[in-house]
């Protein structure tokens, strides 16, 4: 019964202060009831706040047996700023007993584009392997991806030696990021050809070259540490890789990178 009455699960359970969403409130509430539980369920996350100006380390005062799970900076009482700059507020160096605040107004400046750097066969999974160029990621979060390589032959209407015929190559490539030091399969691209007309023998691979895909959507990769990798693509059964050229994409870039000074941030938690 309980069940039934849920939210729609996709929907945030806590809104960007940290604090729990009236619909999950409702819920909790109702289930509480149903189960004739004393103390309401939102109690026990309710949103606790903490703030400090630029480099002050917070603490939180033996609140927090574990590290908080969420720990949002709210900027909205903090002074309108001029066009073309903004607020980066952020918690950094968080454990269970405080963390140090990093608050800065940063001027946008303009959209550079990373260039291409040739990748290498390492072996694993995946097997060829990029270093990414810059801490910052990709400002859009697409990293367009150049490989070279072959597709194995899918079908063709080549028969008794008749030619002209038509064939169609089909192969699959698996893209990854590193983050947080994992690797992470972010996506599978197909690429497919349709060859006719041709003569001599029917190849059992296609070739192709500096074929461009994008990868869109990529959540925080940041650099690893040491010389680990941050781009990987790997082919599939039957496709063949021979050549990495690299994974080129835009950050973005600021005019002046400044302290908010004596401005205290606003940070809000819960359990």
């Amino acid at each position: 019964m309980v069940k039934s009455m849920l939210p729609n699960l996709r929907a945030p359970i806590v809104d960007s202060r940290g604090l729990i969403t009236n619909d999950w409130r409702r819920w909790f509430e109702k289930a509480n009831a149903l189960m004739n539980v004393d103390a309401a369920i939102p109690e026990a996350v309710e949103a606790k706040k903490f703030s400090g100006i630029d480099a002050a380390v917070v603490s939180f005062d033996g609140y927090f047996m574990q590290v908080p799970r969420l720990l949002v900076a709210d900027v909205s009482s903090l002074p309108t700023l001029s066009a073309g700059q903004i607020y980066e507020c952020k918690a950094v160096d968080v454990s269970t007993v405080g963390f140090t605040v990093s608050a800065r107004v940063k001027t946008v400046g303009g959209i550079v584009g990373q260039p291409y750097v040739l990748g290498a066969n390492v072996g694993g999974v995946p097997a060829w392997q990029v270093k990414k160029q810059t801490t910052e990621d990709a400002s859009d979060k697409i990293y367009r991806f150049q490989i070279s390589g072959k597709v194995p032959l899918f079908s063709s209407d080549w028969v008794d030696n008749v030619r002209p015929y038509s064939a169609t190559f089909i192969g699959n490539f698996d893209f990854y990021v590193r983050s947080n030091e994992t690797w992470v399969k972010v996506d599978t691209k197909e690429i497919q050809f349709i060859a006719s007309g041709l003569t001599g023998e029917l190849l059992a691979n296609y070739p192709f070259t500096n074929e461009i895909l994008d990868i869109v959507n990529v959540s925080a990769i940041g650099l690893s540490s040491g010389q680990n990798m941050e781009f990987g693509v790997h082919p599939q059964s039957g496709s063949i890789l021979t050549d990495f050229v690299g994974v080129s994409y835009q950050i973005q870039t600021f005019a002046s990178d400044v302290s908010c000074g004596a401005l205290s941030v606003d940070f809000w938690t819960y359990p």
